[in-house]
């Protein structure tokens, strides 16, 4: 049996079984990692989504360009977590710019 300690979080892996224990304080430090999760990556996940959905994709008509744009987009949502954050940032950002871009063009046919 495994057990891990963070705070006043009590997590128990056990024989392929996870279980939690939080006590009435765990509740308030669980959702404070969720709200700065959502702060340091979600804001700018959905700034993300607006620029590709309603600027970039539909106005940029260089595919290689797009993807551009999408890898510094990447970086820069990543930047908040120092190089190596800008690095895999970008690489998701590249990534997902393929994806996308492959997305919009089959629905433009």
């Amino acid at each position: 049996m495994v057990v891990v300690i963070i705070y006043q979080i009590v997590f128990f892996i056990n024989d392929g079984t996870f279980d939690i224990a939080i006590n009435k304080d765990g509740f308030l430090i669980v959702f404070g990692f969720m709200m700065s999760a959502y702060f340091l990556t979600g804001i700018q996940s959905i700034i993300y989504s607006l620029l590709m959905e309603f600027l970039i994709n539909p106005k940029i008509k260089n595919n290689f360009a797009v993807v551009i744009l999408s890898s510094a987009l990447g970086g820069l949502s990543g930047i908040i977590l120092l190089k190596p954050g800008l690095v895999v940032g970008a690489l998701t950002g590249m990534l997902t710019g393929i994806i996308l871009r492959r997305m919009y063009l089959r629905s433009k046919v």
